[in-house]
């Protein structure tokens, strides 16, 4: 038993010491540099993204499939099903669309076919 312990312990000595030789190695590495970089760009990144969000409204044309009062499902003509949530802070205006009826849907963000919507409905309308 003392064997054990005796040899349990030679482990975590030299487990112990090997740890302690890498702290020279960290020292070294030029890391307050990167962070100085980043830290000066974020004001350039935001007017990027603004002007990106103003330029990257998309249109959808499709078939109604599923109206309810927190979202709706479209279908494209590929037969994907795309759901919209409906914000309750920006309600979108469906009144005059049924299910069935064509309409063009004017978006923000991307589609995904299977990850919830992040961006903004602009409009919709029906097809002419």
């Amino acid at each position: 038993m003392k064997r054990k312990t005796l040899l349990i312990a030679a482990a975590a000595a030299l487990t112990l010491s090997a740890c302690g030789n890498t702290k020279t190695q960290e020292t070294t590495t030029p890391v307050p540099s990167a962070v100085e970089t980043t830290a000066a760009e974020p004001a350039a990144e935001e007017s990027i993204v603004e002007t990106t969000m103003a330029e990257a409204t998309k249109t959808l044309e499709c078939t109604m499939d599923e109206m309810k009062d927190f979202m709706f499902t479209v279908v494209d003509a590929d037969k994907n099903a795309y759901v919209f949530p409906i914000d309750e802070k920006k309600p979108v205006d469906l009144t005059g669309i049924q299910v069935g009826d064509k309409i063009v849907v004017t978006y923000t963000d991307e589609l995904d076919l299977y990850d919830t919507f992040q961006g903004e409905i602009l409009s919709v309308v029906k097809a002419k």
